[in-house]
C-alpha cells in the first residue's frame, strides 16, 4: 500500500535549518507511515520573479507551509500575498519569528493568528509574558523585537499547562511546541515537529509516532575537541588548559542552530587556523537574537579568567538583534566594556562560492544589510566572507581556505598590537599624492597633514613608541618631499628604498596579471628604469609613506575599462614592501582620502582575486577620515579592512562682507534712514552702480524702477554671504579650534530645531519673543519690508551675543594653552543676556522664553565640550594598541552634533531607516519649492528631471534626496510593521494636483554599494508610476515609458529604468579625471564618458546590467538637472565630485539633446533651504570663499598645503566651465587679480608652493585657451610670462639678466 504524501514547502533565512529538515524528511520516509516531500525557498530567492512563480505553484500543491526567521519587509509581503491568494487552500500554514504581518496569517486547526478568536489566545500568552518578560515596567528596555529569553520560558511552560485542555488550546499549543522545537532546531527536532503536525493536522488517523522537543542547553562554549558544551568558562579553561595553544584567547560568537544542525565545520576550520597561529579560542555559543550574554558570560573574563583578547563574530548579526534589528547602543555598551577588537566574518547564505566569487557586486543585497551594513553600527570591521555552499541546497557550509587564513592572520595581527611594547612596534603612515604633483603631497580633505602627523609624532614619542622627530613641521615636508641627493635639478620625493624586479616578482604572486595592464615590471611609474622605488622616509620606527597615484592620470581614458584592470607595479611594490620588507606592525591611513579602497575587485564581501586584499594583506589597517565623509568611510572600511578614526571638519566661521561688499550693505543702511529724503535717490544711485560693479546684478537683478523691494532682496543676499558659515583653515590633529571660530560654528549648530531632544532654534526662540517665526521675518525682509529687515538683524545680533556669553562663562583657556570648562550657570546668564539685550532694543514688553533659551544652550554647552575634547589622538592610540574602536555616526556636525566628539569608527547608518519621516517632509518640501521655479520661470511643469543621488549626503541628511526623487513622482515612503521605510504609495493625482515627473536617477558608486535597498524602492516607484493607467499629461514617467517602449522594442519594465550607476565594483563618472588632466577635446567627449561610465541599471530585477541605451533615451527627456548641497565646508568648488556628477550629466543631457538644461542645486546646508541654479551657486561660492580675504587667509596659515587648497577651488570652478559653461568672466578676472598678478601675492604662494602656483596659473591659461574666459590681452600676456618664470624656477633653468 502506497504512503499518504506530506507536501511541506518552507521559507528559511538560515541554510543549516533547511539542511535540518531535509535530513530529517529522509528519516522518515524510511521510518514513518507517511512520506515528506520537502521545497525550500531560500528568503532573498524570492526577490526574483522566477523563484516568485516556483513558489506560487509550490504553494498551491501544499499541505504545509512553514515560514521563519523572515525580516525583509518586500519578501514578508510577497510571501502574505502568495499566502492569501495561492495559500488559502493550504490548511496548514505555520509562520515564526517573523514579521507580524505573516505571524498573522499563522492557521493551524481552529487556532487562526490574525483572527478575532485569537485574542483569547493572546491574552493568555500575556498573562504568561507579565511574569516572565523582566523588563516589564522598567521603562525603556534594550535589545531585539523578540525577546528570546522570554519566547524560551513561554514555549518551555505554554505547552505544560495546556496539555490537559481540550478543544483549540490543543490548537494553541501545538503551535507553541512548533517553536520549542524550532529554537531547538536539531534534524531530530525539526523531524519530530514535522511529525507532529502531520499527525494532528495532514493524517490523524496514521499511526504516526514523534517524541517531545529534546531541549538543548541554551548557551555555553562549544570546541570541536569535546562531545559536550560546557555551561562556564571556568569549567572550559579546566579542560582547555590541556589542548590550548597558548594563554591568548579569541571569542568566537557562533550560532546554536547552526551546531544542533550538525553544521559547524566552518566554525571548527577558523578554530584550528587560529589554534595553529598560537591563539587559544572560547567559541561562545549564541542563541536567539541577543548575544550580548556570551561576551558577558564567556569573554569578559571573572575572577582568574582573563578576558579574550580579541573577538570574531562567525555569524556576522548585530550582536543585539541578530537578523532582525539592531540595538546598537545596547551592543556598544558591552563592546566598550570588553575593549578588544571586533572582527567580522560572513557566511555565505545567498549565493554559492562560485556565484559570490563571478558576481562583482560581492554579496547579496540581503547579506550587505543584515551582515555588513547594520553590524557595523555595533563598530564590527574588516568584514570577511569565510564560508559557504559549493551548491544550491548544499547539506554543510564548507570554509573557504584563504579567506580564514586572512581573517585569522589579521586578528594574530590584531592580539600582537595588545602585547607588543610600543618601543618595538614598526608603524606605517600613508600620506597621499593626487593629483600625482609634488605640489599635491599630503592631499587630505581639509586636514594639514604634515603638522597633523609632526603632531602626532610627538605624542607617539610619549607613548613610548621609537621616533626621530624633524626639528619642525617644515623639516618634516622637506624631509619626505625635497630629496638632497637627487640627480636632477628639481625637487624630489625621498627614495626611502628600492626594490630589484626579481625581489618584486618573489614577494608579488600577481605581478604576470599586473603586466597584462602595465607591461612586465618595473613599469613606468615609481621606478628609475631599473628598480621599483618606495618614496617616503624613515623616522624611527615610523615609516611615512607616500602612497603612489591610480596611475591613470596621464591617460585617464584607461578608466573605462578598469573592471579588469589592476593597480601598478609601483602600487603593488608599495604595499607588498610595507609587510613583507619593511615589516609594519599596522598601516595608518592618513586623510580623506587614497587610492587603495577604490582598487579593481567586489564592491563589499572581497575575494582573494580583489585587489585591495591583494595589496594589503593581513596587516592591520587604521585611517583617520573626515567625520563629514561617511560614505567614503564606509568604502574605506569594507574594501580595506579599515578601522577608522574620525577627525573633525576645520574651523568655522562667518563669511563676513569684505571691501566693496561691506559698503554695499553699509549703504543700504543708510538707505533705509534717508530713503523718504532728497539723500535717499542720491544713495540708491549708488547702490547699483556698485551693484552693477559687483556683478550682483544677475543675482538681485534691478527692476525698471527700483525700490524696497529691490533693496529687500539685495540686503538679504547680502546677508545671506555674510552669514555662510566657511572654513578659515585646515583641521590639525590634536589641536582644538581656535575660540573665536567657535562663536559662528555654534551659532550655525543654534538655527536648527533639534524636537527629538526638545530642544528649540535660538533664532526661532527670539523671533517669537519678537511676535513672528523666523521664517516670516526672513520672508518679509525679502520684500524690502524694513521693519523685518531690522528685527533679522536684530535676531542675529541677539543670538550672536547669547552665545558669545555662554562661551566665555563656561569655556576658560589654561595656562598650558587647553581649555577648561567652568561650573557655572552660563546656560541661564547666556538666556538672560538675550532678554535683557532685547529689552533695550524693543519697547513692546515681548518676553523670551529663558527657560526654553537656556536649554538650547546647555545643549550647545554639550556640543562644545565635544568639539573642544576631540577623541582623535587617543582614538589613534587605543587602536593602534589593538583596542575596541568605538563607532559613532560620520556626517555634518553642524547638522548633527552626534558626530561628536571625534576619533570615533564612523559608521553610516541602518539603511532600512532611510529616508526618514522628518527627510520625507524635507525632501517634500525641496521638490515643491523646486517645481515653483522652474514653473514660475517657464509657465510649465518640467517633464522630466536629471537628479544625482550620493552616499554622503543621504547619510547626513538620512534620505532627504531620496524622498526629493520620490516626492517629485508623486510617491510616498511608508513605514512597515518595524518602523522601517520599505513600502511606497502612490499619491493620487486629486491630491498631487500635479503631474508626475520623470526623473532619471544617476546615483554614485558609493551609493550603490550603501543603498541597495533605497535603489530597489526608487526603481519601485518608477515602475508604479508607469503602470499607473493616469492621463499622460498628468504622468510624464508613463508618457515618455510607454514612448521608449515602441521606439525601442522593449518591455515597459525595461523601459521604466530609471536608477543608473557604474558597473559594480567600478566607481566615478571619469568627467573629473578628464578635466583636471586636460584629457578632452570637446565637451561631447565628457557626456559619452560620463554615459559609459554611469550607464548600468539597478532595481529590482536588474544589478548593474548594461543599459548606456536606454540611459541615453531617458537622458533625451530630461529638461533639469539637480543636486543637493548639503555641508557648508563642502561646496560645489570645494571638491570636484560636484562638476563631476552634476556637471557630467548635465554635459550629458546637452549632448544628447542639443541644448543645456536648467542645472539646479538646492542649497540645504541651513534651515533657510534654497533652489539656486549653477551659475547662482558658482557666483556665491565664490564671493564667500575663493576671493574671500578671511578664506584665503585662513588657507594660507597652513602654508604648503593652503596654496594646494586654493588651486584645488580654482581646478574645480574651471570643471563648471567645462561641463557647464556656468562661470562668469568676471570670475577669473578676479581669480587672475587676486591671487597673480598682485604680486605681493604672487610671491607668497611661490615661496609657499610653486608647484600649486604654477598650476593655477596653468589653468587660468587653459581656460582662456578653450574659451571659457574671454582674458584681457595685457592681462593675458602678464599671466603667460608669470608662467614661464615659475616653470624655469621649478625646473631649475637661470634665465640670464
Amino acid at each position: 500500500m502506497s504512503k499518504k504524501v506530506m507536501r511541506f514547502v518552507h521559507v528559511y533565512l538560515e541554510r543549516q535549518i533547511c539542511t535540518a529538515f531535509s535530513r530529517s524528511a529522509e528519516t522518515i520516509n524510511r521510518t514513518q507511515p507517511i512520506d515528506i516531500q520537502i521545497t525550500s525557498f531560500c528568503v532573498h530567492e524570492l526577490k526574483e520573479k522566477v523563484k516568485i512563480d516556483e513558489f506560487r505553484q509550490a504553494v498551491l500543491q501544499a499541505d504545509l507551509l512553514y515560514v521563519a526567521h523572515v525580516f525583509v519587509d518586500d519578501i514578508a509581503r510577497t510571501i502574505a500575498d502568495v499566502i492569501r491568494n495561492e495559500g488559502k487552500q493550504v490548511p496548514t500554514v505555520v509562520c515564526v519569528n517573523a514579521m507580524p504581518e505573516l505571524m498573522k496569517l499563522t492557521r493551524m486547526g481552529g487556532f487562526a493568528m490574525g483572527s478575532d478568536q485569537s485574542k483569547e489566545y493572546t491574552n493568555i500568552l500575556k498573562r504568561f509574558k507579565k511574569n516572565t518578560d523582566s523588563d516589564e515596567g522598567t521603562g525603556k528596555k534594550s535589545g531585539p523585537p523578540i525577546n528570546t529569553d522570554v519566547m524560551m520560558t513561554l514555549v518551555k511552560t505554554v505547552p505544560k499547562l495546556l496539555k490537559y485542555i481540550p478543544g483549540k488550546m490543543q490548537d494553541l499549543r501545538a503551535y507553541m511546541l512548533c517553536y520549542l522545537y524550532w529554537l531547538n532546531g536539531s534534524p531530530k527536532n525539526l523531524g519530530n515537529m514535522l511529525l507532529m503536525l502531520a499527525k494532528q493536522y495532514f493524517a490523524p488517523e496514521a499511526d504516526i509516532q514523534f517524541d517531545a522537543p529534546v531541549e538543548y542547553a541554551e548557551e555555553g562554549i562549544y570546541h570541536p575537541d569535546s562531545d559536550i558544551w560546557f555551561p562556564t568558562r571556568a569549567e572550559y579553561e579546566a579542560w582547555y588548559k590541556k589542548h590550548a595553544p597558548s594563554d591568548l584567547r579569541i571569542g568566537l560568537i557562533v550560532l546554536r542552530t547552526s551546531l544542533l544542525a550538525e553544521n559547524h565545520d566552518h566554525y571548527d576550520a577558523v578554530i584550528r587556523a587560529l589554534e595553529a597561529k598560537g591563539l587559544g579560542v572560547v567559541p561562545g555559543i549564541a542563541k536567539g537574537l541577543d548575544y550580548r550574554k556570551v561576551v558577558e558570560e564567556f569573554f569578559m573574563g571573572k575572577g582568574t579568567e582573563k578576558k579574550v583578547d580579541g573577538v570574531i563574530t562567525l555569524t556576522s548579526f548585530s550582536l543585539v538583534g541578530g537578523p532582525a534589528s539592531n540595538d546598537a547602543e545596547s551592543a556598544v555598551k558591552v563592546l566598550k566594556g570588553l575593549d578588544v577588537p571586533y572582527l567580522s566574518a560572513i557566511p555565505l547564505e545567498f549565493q554559492t562560492i562560485d556565484e559570490w566569487k563571478r558576481d562583482l557586486s560581492g554579496l547579496n543585497p540581503v547579506q550587505v544589510a543584515l551582515n555588513v551594513a547594520i553590524p557595523e553600527l555595533d563598530g564590527l570591521v574588516a568584514p570577511t566572507v569565510y564560508s559557504g555552499y559549493p551548491i544550491h541546497g548544499g547539506a554543510k557550509a564548507i570554509p573557504i581556505p584563504d579567506r580564514i587564513e586572512l581573517l585569522t592572520e589579521r586578528m594574530r595581527r590584531m592580539v600582537q598590537l595588545r602585547h607588543k611594547s610600543n618601543t618595538d612596534k614598526k608603524l606605517g603612515i600613508v600620506i597621499f599624492s593626487f593629483p600625482p604633483d609634488k605640489g599635491n603631497v599630503g592631499t587630505a580633505a581639509y586636514l594639514d597633514v604634515f603638522h597633523s602627523i609632526y603632531n602626532l609624532l610627538h605624542r607617539l614619542k610619549d607613548e613610548g613608541y621609537s621616533v626621530e622627530i624633524p626639528e619642525s613641521r617644515e623639516a618634516l615636508i622637506k624631509a619626505i618631499i625635497e630629496d638632497e641627493e637627487s640627480q636632477l635639478p628639481s625637487a624630489n620625493l625621498h627614495v626611502a628604498d628600492r626594490i630589484t624586479v626579481e625581489q618584486y616578482e618573489k614577494l608579488t604572486p600577481h605581478w604576470r596579471e599586473i603586466a597584462e595592464t602595465w607591461g612586465q615590471p618595473p613599469g613606468e611609474l615609481n621606478t628609475d628604469g631599473q628598480d621599483l622605488l618606495i618614496f617616503g622616509r624613515h623616522f624611527g620606527n615610523v615609516f611615512i609613506g607616500v602612497q603612489p597615484s591610480f596611475g591613470y592620470e596621464s591617460d585617464p581614458i584607461k578608466l573605462l575599462f578598469t573592471r579588469s584592470a589592476s593597480p601598478h607595479h609601483g602600487f603593488m611594490a608599495f604595499y607588498r614592501w610595507l609587510d613583507k620588507v619593511y615589516k609594519a606592525d599596522a598601516l595608518l591611513h592618513f586623510g580623506t582620502h587614497g587610492a587603495l579602497e577604490f582598487m579593481p575587485g567586489h564592491q563589499v564581501g572581497l575575494t582573494d582575486a580583489c585587489w585591495p586584499d591583494r595589496l594589503l594583506g593581513p596587516v592591520p589597517n587604521f585611517y583617520l577620515y573626515s567625520v563629514n565623509n561617511p560614505s567614503e568611510a564606509t568604502i574605506a572600511k569594507r574594501r580595506s579592512a579599515a578601522t577608522l578614526v574620525s577627525y573633525l571638519t576645520p574651523p568655522a566661521e562667518n563669511a563676513g562682507l569684505y571691501k566693496d561688499l561691506r559698503d554695499l550693505k553699509d549703504l543700504i543702511s543708510m538707505w533705509g534712514e534717508n530713503r523718504h529724503n532728497a539723500r535717499g535717490q542720491s544713495i540708491l544711485e549708488t547702490i547699483i552702480e556698485k551693484v552693477l560693479a559687483l556683478h550682483l546684478d544677475k543675482d538681485v537683478p534691478i527692476p525698471k524702477e527700483p525700490g524696497q523691494e529691490f533693496i529687500g532682496k539685495l540686503y538679504v543676499y547680502l546677508t545671506d554671504l555674510e552669514n555662510r558659515l566657511i572654513p578659515t583653515g585646515l583641521h590639525i590633529l590634536g589641536e582644538a579650534p581656535h575660540a573665536q571660530t567657535l562663536g559662528d560654528y555654534l551659532m550655525a549648530i543654534s538655527y536648527f530645531d533639534r524636537p527629538e531632544l526638545g530642544v528649540q532654534s535660538l533664532a526661532g526662540l527670539v523671533s517669537t519673543a519678537l511676535g513672528s517665526s523666523f521664517a516670516e521675518i526672513e520672508r518679509r525682509s525679502e520684500s524690502g519690508d524694513q521693519t523685518a529687515i531690522e528685527q533679522l538683524e536684530l535676531v542675529r545680533e541677539t543670538v550672536h551675543l547669547g552665545i558669545q556669553r555662554m562661551i566665555s562663562e563656561f569655556l576658560e583657556k589654561d595656562e598650558r594653552g587647553g581649555f577648561r570648562f567652568l561650573r557655572t550657570k552660563s546656560e541661564v546668564i547666556a538666556a538672560k543676556s538675550m532678554q535683557e539685550q532685547l529689552k533695550a532694543k524693543v519697547y513692546q514688553g515681548f518676553e523670551l522664553d529663558t527657560a526654553s533659551a537656556s536649554k538650547s544652550f546647555l545643549y550647545l554647552q554639550n556640543v562644545l565640550k565635544d568639539i573642544i575634547t576631540a577623541e582623535e589622538m587617543n582614538g589613534i592610540c587605543k587602536v593602534l594598541s589593538g583596542h575596541y574602536a568605538i563607532p559613532g555616526p560620520g556626517g555634518d556636525p553642524v547638522r548633527n552634533p552626534k558626530t561628536l566628539p571625534t576619533g570615533h569608527n564612523i559608521h553610516a547608518l541602518d539603511p532600512q531607516a532611510i529616508p526618514t519621516s522628518v527627510a520625507i517632509r524635507a525632501g517634500q518640501r525641496v521638490a515643491d519649492m523646486m517645481l515653483k521655479k522652474l514653473h514660475e520661470s517657464s509657465g510649465n511643469y518640467p517633464e522630466s528631471i536629471a537628479v544625482v543621488l550620493w552616499g554622503t549626503d543621504n547619510i547626513k541628511t538620512y534620505g532627504e534626496g531620496i524622498a526629493q526623487a520620490m516626492a517629485l513622482m508623486g510617491v510616498q515612503p511608508m513605514p512597515d510593521d518595524l518602523g522601517r521605510m520599505t513600502r511606497l504609495r502612490l499619491i493620487p493625482l486629486e491630491q498631487l494636483g500635479r503631474p508626475r515627473i520623470d526623473v532619471v536617477v544617476t546615483v554614485s558608486g558609493i551609493f550603490r554599494d550603501m543603498f541597495q535597498n533605497q535603489m530597489e524602492l526608487l526603481d519601485e516607484a518608477v515602475k508604479m508610476a508607469a503602470r499607473a493607467e493616469e492621463p499622460l499629461e498628468m504622468n510624464y514617467i508613463r508618457k515618455h515609458t510607454l514612448a521608449q517602449a515602441e521606439e525601442m522594442n522593449i518591455s515597459i519594465e525595461q523601459a521604466a529604468t530609471r536608477v543608473f550607476s557604474n558597473a559594480p565594483g567600478s566607481y566615478g563618472g571619469n568627467v573629473n579625471q578628464m578635466v583636471e588632466n586636460s584629457a578632452w577635446e570637446e565637451a561631447g567627449e565628457l557626456a559619452d564618458t560620463f554615459i559609459k561610465r554611469k550607464g548600468f541599471a539597478y532595481g529590482k530585477q536588474v544589478r548593474g546590467e548594461v543599459a548606456d541605451e536606454i540611459y541615453r533615451s531617458a537622458l533625451s527627456n530630461v529638461d533639469t538637472s539637480f543636486q543637493n548641497v548639503d555641508s557648508s565646508e563642502v561646496g560645489i568648488v570645494d571638491i570636484d565630485h560636484y562638476y563631476e556628477y552634476l556637471g557630467g550629466v548635465s554635459a550629458a543631457v546637452k549632448s544628447i539633446r542639443g541644448e543645456k538644461p536648467n542645472v539646479l542645486v538646492a542649497d540645504t546646508t541651513t534651515p533657510k533651504v534654497q533652489i539656486r541654479n549653477i551659475e547662482e551657486m558658482v557666483r556665491f561660492e565664490t564671493r564667500t570663499k575663493t576671493l574671500n580675504p578671511k578664506w584665503y587667509e585662513g588657507m594660507l596659515k597652513h602654508g604648503y598645503e593652503g596654496v594646494r587648497e586654493i588651486q584645488s577651488r580654482v581646478d574645480n570652478t574651471f570643471g563648471w566651465s567645462a561641463t557647464t559653461e556656468a562661470v562668469d568672466n568676471w570670475v577669473y578676472d578676479e581669480i587672475t587679480e587676486v591671487y597673480i598678478t598682485d604680486e605681493n601675492m604672487r610671491n607668497r604662494l611661490k615661496e609657499l608652493n610653486a608647484h600649486a602656483l604654477r598650476g593655477i596659473v596653468r589653468r587660468l591659461l587653459e581656460a582662456n585657451n578653450r574659451g571659457f574666459w574671454d582674458a584681457d590681452p595685457d592681462k593675458l600676456e602678464k599671466l603667460m610670462e608669470i608662467y614661464q618664470d615659475i616653470e624655469d624656477e621649478i625646473e631649475g633653468v637661470s634665465v640670464p639678466a
